[in-house]
């Protein structure tokens, strides 16, 4: 994280911003390791983002008033700063993922190297994982998102600041310039992060704002004296906003947002202070920190991703032993990599120096995509393949439209004409292929017609809220769509409904989404939430099956079990470290606590229209348990849809429907 100085900030080292950028990676690692009770920590990044934009303005600005700014030294003392402790840990992470990891997640770890190492990685996370998720606990360079931001300053800034130097050489003009620059960052921050707060967090030009801060730190610090007792009293109310958040915020809220004025204004007011002496930075303790906190940054996140496939994640010995052990790593990370690196580089010409970094780390990038893209058979067990080798188990072909609203809307999987329609979200997509199966076996030339749309429910008038990536209104007018059409075609034939209706209600309770426990539907403001929204819910759930079954027999299917955790992944691991080959598997009744609400609802639509029930957990669950694996085969892909072997094993479960409909043709 700290990719900060070049010969000029060496010769003018600065205590107060070394020892700032310390207690930003401690805030950063207590956080993440769960200690100590820091929910804000996470506001370390923010920190070092005022940090590097100081530092990087003071040597952009300084060299061009000199007249010897070169871009070529500046982006060359950038990757001597950034590349070879990163490439050292991606190395050391491929190695050892060789032999502790499962395919799936040692071709993940290809990927995030390949995105790392040419610091693309906070766009590769934007699309990936939110920050906060439960699944960002499994992305073993989750952390060079930040890395990413930086770099990509550090590769635009200097070019914009020496253009307009060059046609109006002033530090008044620059600082307006930056001025506005910072005002519509931020602006477009708080508004982009209520509507995509993923894409706010990850993506620099929301982020732009909190470097710029430093920047204009430096600007007006060379600008305006003012007197020391006003700079005591800027730097003391900086550290009181700094520590305040490291208590106040915490992950539940949108990030950024207007709270990430308060730790970027409070390590804003530190630099500007200048405090050589501060009692919050002139430990020698703190002092040591801070110059070994880029590799403590580095070191520490994939500890803390270890812990989590290892299931230690809740133990304070595991936890404080990862601690322990990252702080031992930045140390051997700082003196045999860092220095050596910096000493040796620096005294070798741009060129070789180029030559060097960028032939070590095109040879790791080109492992890294080797990673990512081959299988390396008989590299692990062939019980640990097959079970993680279950997440690629997914359902292929179109008639569903995903999360970005990309896809078909509706159509014939297969056959000339349908004999039974399915309509739902991604749940009922991934069941869709075993019933087109009975389907096809059943009724030749026949097949499945197929409506699904991420993440909504079949419930007519139901808008998503902002805990869904999509259009707030596609739901509603995707159900429209679908009632109108069966209003007047396909009579007779009979349809099956199956969406993850619980969500809707009680919010993610999986293990890759967040926010936890935030409906994700509503019907209007008043309704948004609470008991009144789960009866308008219910009610409408009831009006549509309804409405639906008056031309056809309609099937209701409970909802399937979520397994909370990632089935394969969390299979594969525990075999591969011999944590245990038990299946995976849920509580029977947190299942039925969860799901009681929609199974009274559709009790109630099956009384007042007779529209037909379909129970999967006969086939899923035992008395005790609802199962994610059985007898070490996944029968989900991650950990709530189901896999092709999972949904076959409701081919008798499907095969009801067809039963019933021969049994009304006898009638």
């Amino acid at each position: 994280m700290r990719s900060d100085s070049c010969v000029v900030i060496e010769q003018n080292f600065k205590k107060d911003i070394n020892g700032l950028r310390a207690w930003a990676v401690v805030a950063v690692v207590l956080f993440h390791f769960n200690l100590l009770g820091v929910s804000g920590g996470f506001v370390g990044v923010d920190i070092f983002f005022v940090i590097s934009g100081y530092l990087m303005t003071q040597i952009v600005v300084v060299g061009l008033e000199n007249g010897d700014f070169s871009i070529r030294a500046f982006y060359m003392a950038r990757l001597r700063r950034i590349l070879p402790a990163l490439l050292v840990m991606i190395v050391v992470l491929l190695a050892l993922g060789w032999f502790w990891l499962p395919n799936a997640d040692y071709h993940s770890l290809g990927g995030q190297s390949t995105y790392a190492l040419t610091f693309l990685s906070n766009m590769y996370y934007w699309r990936t994982a939110g920050y906060f998720d439960v699944a960002a606990h499994e992305k073993w360079l989750l952390h060079t998102w930040s890395l990413g931001v930086e770099a990509q300053f550090y590769l635009l800034f200097p070019v914009i600041v020496s253009v307009l130097w060059r046609f109006w050489s002033s530090l008044k003009l620059l600082t307006l310039i930056l001025f506005l620059l910072f005002f519509a960052s931020l602006s477009l921050s708080i508004w982009r992060s209520q509507s995509d707060a993923t894409m706010a967090f990850y993506l620099l030009p929301m982020r732009l704002w909190e470097l710029l801060a430093g920047g204009l730190v430096f600007l007006v610090a060379k600008q305006f004296v003012i007197s020391v007792r006003v700079q005591d009293g800027l730097g003391v109310f900086g550290w009181l906003l700094i520590i305040g958040s490291l208590f106040k915020i915490d992950s539940s809220m949108v990030w950024p947002s207007y709270w990430t004025v308060m730790p970027v204004l409070g390590a804003s007011l530190v630099i500007f202070a200048s405090q050589q002496h501060s009692f919050m930075t002139r430990h020698q303790i703190v002092q040591w920190l801070g110059k070994r906190s880029y590799s403590l940054y580095l070191w520490h996140w994939p500890w803390v991703v270890a812990l989590y496939f290892t299931h230690n994640h809740e133990s304070f010995f595991w936890l404080s032993a990862g601690l322990f052990t990252s702080v031992a790593l930045a140390v051997l990370s700082y003196r045999w990599i860092e220095l050596p690196s910096r000493r040796y580089l620096s005294q070798c010409s741009i060129f070789k120096q180029f030559f060097y970094i960028a032939g070590i780390a095109l040879i790791v990038l080109v492992a890294s995509l080797a990673v990512k893209i081959y299988d390396f058979k008989d590299r692990v067990p062939d019980a640990v393949a097959v079970a993680s080798n279950a997440s690629q188990s997914r359902p292929v072909g179109g008639c569903f439209v995903n999360d970005r609203g990309v896809g078909e809307v509706g159509c014939l999987i297969s056959g000339e004409k349908a004999g039974v329609l399915l309509a739902g979200d991604s749940h009922s997509e991934a069941i869709r292929s075993a019933l087109n199966h009975v389907v096809e076996t059943t009724m030749p030339e026949h097949g499945v017609r197929y409506w699904g749309l991420s993440a909504c429910p079949t419930v007519k008038d139901a808008l998503f809220t902002n805990a869904v990536k999509q259009d707030v209104l596609s739901c509603k007018r995707f159900n429209q769509h679908l009632v109108q059409t069966l209003s007047t075609e396909y009579m007779g034939i009979p349809l099956v409904l199956l969406s993850r209706t619980a969500t809707a209600i009680h919010g993610y309770n999986g293990f890759d989404e967040t926010p936890k426990g935030q409906p994700l539907m509503y019907f209007d403001a008043t309704t948004s939430n609470g008991s009144s929204f789960a009866r308008q819910f219910a009610d409408k759930l009831v009006d549509t099956a309804c409405e639906l079954a008056k031309n056809r027999p309609v099937y209701l299917m409970r909802p399937i079990p979520e397994m909370v955790f990632d089935v394969p992944k969390t299979l594969s691991r525990n075999r591969l470290l011999g944590l245990g080959d038990a299946d995976i598997k849920i509580p029977r009744v947190d299942y039925e606590q969860r799901q009681r609400f929609i199974w009274d609802a559709q009790d109630r639509a099956a009384a007042a229209c007779h529209v037909h029930i379909l129970d999967p957990l006969p086939y899923l669950c035992d008395d005790q348990f609802c199962y994610g694996s059985y007898q070490g085969i996944a029968l989900y892909y991650d950990d709530e849809h189901l896999s092709e072997y999972g949904s076959q094993r409701l081919l008798p479960l499907f095969r009801q429907i067809q039963m019933k409909t021969e049994e009304q043709d006898s009638r």
